[in-house]
């Protein structure tokens, strides 16, 4: 439980934080533009590429985004774009050094929610 409320609480060191914050927002965006950019002609785990005769990847995150988008859309539908705001909002909350107030029932409604959206 203690690693838990860790997660939630930033430090007292505030360029720790701002770089926290700022890593946690930097990766919801990439995750936002990986599942934004999705393309069926992808290569991925579950498809062969045919139709683009190479393994390059459409995606504009890359290769990785491609594999990333396509299990995220196949696994959540389009309730993975909750995805990139749990941690955009949580990444600005530690670049502010702002601790998440009810750590524990905001979790539980964001696993809720990610849940029955589908």
């Amino acid at each position: 439980m203690k690693l838990f409320s860790r997660i939630f609480e930033p430090t007292k060191n505030r360029r720790l934080n701002e770089l926290v914050g700022f890593l946690l927002c930097v990766s919801a965006l990439l995750l936002f533009l990986a599942l934004i950019s999705y393309s069926p002609l992808d290569p991925s785990l579950n498809s062969a590429s045919v139709l683009t005769g190479s393994r390059a990847a459409r995606n504009w995150v890359g290769i990785v985004g491609a594999y990333v988008s396509d299990i995220l859309l196949q696994g959540f539908g389009l309730g993975a774009f909750l995805l990139t705001v749990f941690p955009g909002m949580l990444g600005i909350r530690w670049f502010r050094s702002r601790k998440v107030q009810a750590p524990l029932a905001k979790s539980l409604g964001a696993i809720w929610l990610l849940m029955f959206v589908p």
